[in-house]
């Protein structure tokens, strides 16, 4: 992956920036960075973890209201 974005990375006066790494190891992920990647979005990995958290806490907690109370939890496996 390194010399692909190298050679891209030399001619493009802007920041290259990685959209969508989900599931991308972290090797990879460190090695596009070390070329030339400036910025990951990661929203995806975020928002699909949020929203698994947020359902599990509706389970067991199905009349909450505010969502203050979700975010003062504490995550599953962080007991």
């Amino acid at each position: 992956m390194s010399m692909p974005l190298r050679r891209l990375a030399a001619p493009v006066p802007a920041p290259l920036v990685l959209h969508g790494p989900s599931g991308v190891a972290g090797a990879v992920i460190e090695e596009a960075i070390a070329a030339a990647m400036r910025k990951i979005n990661v929203a995806t990995a975020l928002n699909t973890s949020y929203t698994m958290e947020g359902r599990a806490f509706l389970a067991e907690h199905g009349t909450a209201m505010d969502p203050g109370e979700f975010c003062r939890t504490r995550p599953r496996g962080y007991e």
